[in-house]
């Protein structure tokens, strides 16, 4: 947050604020600003609340604001005009004098045309610092409703040529493994993300860890400028989720309302609310191999106010009944096979994302439609590449990806009989799509810590 300070707020600090955001929003660079004066008027003065009006901006509900010692130090870059701030602002970001700019009282439009000049200078030379974001910054900034709409957004970039990647790599070790996974979206604003987590099943036993931890970075796609780097683990969960849900918007039937969930770790309550955003749930199965986990799901989906149905050893039985479906564990044999999904279901096959790990058997794939994420990724570490193995499937079979989906270019479920399933790997696009989100709010809000890594 840059902050404009003068003497009353109400005048040159105001213009410069609020046509920094209206510049720096047509630029699409992630910077805003703000002003306040050190003895503030009551009311901003007729003739600027004229200017700015013809301006384009309304500034009729605004107040001037009291320079307080939270502002000096929640702002990145403090820009004084025509008072003294730097005896006031110890501990706060250097202070940035502004000399030589006509007073307001004298023409507005003279006084306006050179603060603009001097903002768009600014803006011209202005390098965003690196922002850090712990887990509880990404939780508090990234809604699953604002994720599911950037991951849907993001497909459909994808799908008209305007991303770059994506890429993976994976790196097996003992115990676990790596995953490195890159995409960008050259939309609005051209992000880059690269993200690399590590997946090792057995830390909440042994270590108390969670299975999945690492960071993603965020870069401008245009010239390489580190931007934030940010925890993962909230992103990948919710990202995860949100694809899953745009799958079930397109491809579950409209009247869909019955969920299991097979799994119940840290992708389980991501996906029942996802899920829960894009169609009424009526009642929620949950089925997990160590009770503790179950629990936590109950416990934690009672405080949204959804109730969950603890499946405690048939879980097939739940299936059998269910509308929508969702394997997420870490499984390496199949869970369920050809004759356990029921007719008009749709399944969300989550846990494969490496070559060793299945949830679901050949012959359910080939008994269903089947739209995956990433073509190449799920042949090579989905699902789909257990059936591609198996000789039951080739790549021609599959219907489709979710980004030509979400563009409409194939009609995903063609009757309320067939089974669909959705091969979700998952893919850096969504990554981008939500940092890209996260990193936003955060520099709208001052949210995270910022680092300067560069002279």
């Amino acid at each position: 947050m840059i902050l404009f300070v003068c003497q009353h707020g109400s005048a040159k600090s105001l213009i410069a604020a609020t046509h920094l955001n209206r510049l720096a929003e047509q630029r699409g660079l992630p910077v805003r600003a703000t002003s306040a004066g050190l003895e503030p008027d009551a009311e901003v003065p007729q003739h600027v609340i004229d200017g700015l009006a013809n301006d384009g901006i309304d500034v009729l509900e605004y107040r001037p604001a009291l320079l307080t010692s939270a502002k000096l130090l929640q702002a990145a870059r403090i820009i004084s005009i025509g008072c003294d701030v730097e005896s006031i602002a110890t501990g706060a970001a250097s202070v940035e004098r502004w000399y030589d700019l006509p007073m307001v009282s004298d023409g507005y439009e003279n006084a306006r045309n050179a603060i603009v000049a001097r903002v768009a200078q600014l803006l011209d030379t202005w390098r965003p610092p690196m922002r850090f974001l712990s887990r509880h910054d990404v939780r508090a900034l990234l809604d699953v409703t604002s994720c599911i709409e950037a991951v849907e957004a993001a497909f459909r970039l994808h799908a008209a040529g305007a991303s770059i990647g994506p890429g993976v790599l994976a790196t097996h070790v003992i115990g676990g493994g790596f995953h490195v996974k890159a995409a960008g979206l050259t939309g609005k604003r051209a992000y880059y993300a690269a993200k690399v987590n590590g997946n090792f099943p057995d830390n909440p036993r042994s270590q108390n860890l969670p299975t999945i931890q690492g960071v993603i970075t965020l870069f401008d796609a245009t010239n390489g400028t580190p931007l934030a780097i940010m925890d993962s683990i909230e992103i990948t969960c919710l990202r995860t989720a949100a694809a899953s849900a745009i799958a079930a918007k397109y491809l579950s039937r409209d009247d869909a309302q019955v969920l299991t969930i097979i799994g119940c770790g840290a992708q389980a309550l991501p996906h029942v609310r996802a899920l829960s955003a894009v169609r009424s749930l009526r009642r929620v199965f949950a089925y997990d191999i160590e009770d503790r986990r179950v629990a936590a799901l109950v416990r934690d989906a009672e405080q949204l106010g959804i109730e969950i149905t603890v499946v405690a050893a048939d879980y097939h039985a739940a299936v059998r009944v269910s509308d929508m479906v969702v394997t997420c564990t870490p499984g390496r044999v199949p869970l369920l096979t050809r004759g356990d999904l029921p007719e008009g279901a749709f399944l969300a096959a989550v846990g494969a994302d490496s070559e060793d790990k299945r949830e679901l058997d050949p012959s359910l794939l080939a008994d269903s439609a089947v739209v995956v994420d990433i073509l190449e990724q799920c042949a090579t570490i989905g699902e789909l590449h257990h059936a591609v193995a198996a000789g039951v499937l080739t790549r021609d079979d599959v219907r489709g990806d979710l980004a030509s989906l979400v563009s409409g270019q194939y009609a995903g479920r063609r009757s309320r009989h067939e089974r669909v399933i959705f091969d979700s790997t998952g893919t850096a696009l969504q990554d981008v799509a939500a940092a890209a989100v996260v990193y936003e709010r955060a520099c709208n809000v001052g949210a995270g810590t910022e680092l300067q890594i560069s002279e």
